[in-house]
């Protein structure tokens, strides 16, 4: 009897779990139209530094990745939504063709995605929290900063 009743706690702490964590997700659609990073704001706001999002690109990134996509691109392009994607683009200040990031969140899983293009390697590199960056609508995938 005890099994059953420990099993049951376990099956609905897991419902809970996945319903508060979708909704933390949802909550970021808010952020569409705005730039990842608002200094001007009162408090500042960082999209980058949210609980949803911080922890996870700890994991996905290295230092030095993580660094250029939440910092050093400084050129911002106000997060949009493509569906169940939120789009987070950034590039390097005064050289967006040269080097650009691209945040991709699933609303829905939670699934992050993230790409960065860098010269002098002249490739994107992805970086997935589950799959891979070919699972993204090619209408997502496009990781320039221009959108092409």
């Amino acid at each position: 009897m005890l099994k059953k009743i420990i099993l049951i706690l376990g099956i609905l702490a897991a419902c809970f779990t996945g319903s508060v964590a979708q909704k933390n997700f949802e909550s970021l659609k808010r952020w569409v139209g705005k730039y990842p990073r608002d200094y001007y704001a009162k408090p500042r706001q960082n999209f980058f530094k949210l609980p949803e999002i911080q922890p996870a690109l700890q994991k996905l990134l290295n230092k030095r990745d993580l660094l250029r996509l939440t910092e050093e691109f400084g050129t911002q392009h106000a997060i949009t939504q493509t569906g169940d994607y939120l789009e987070v683009r950034v590039c390097k200040s005064h050289c967006c063709p040269c080097e650009y990031g691209a945040l991709i969140l699933n609303l829905k899983t939670g699934v992050m995605h993230v790409g960065i293009y860098s010269e002098p390697e002249n490739e994107d590199r992805w970086f997935s929290t589950k799959g891979s960056y070919t699972d993204l609508p090619s209408n997502v995938r496009r990781i320039s900063f221009w959108g092409k």
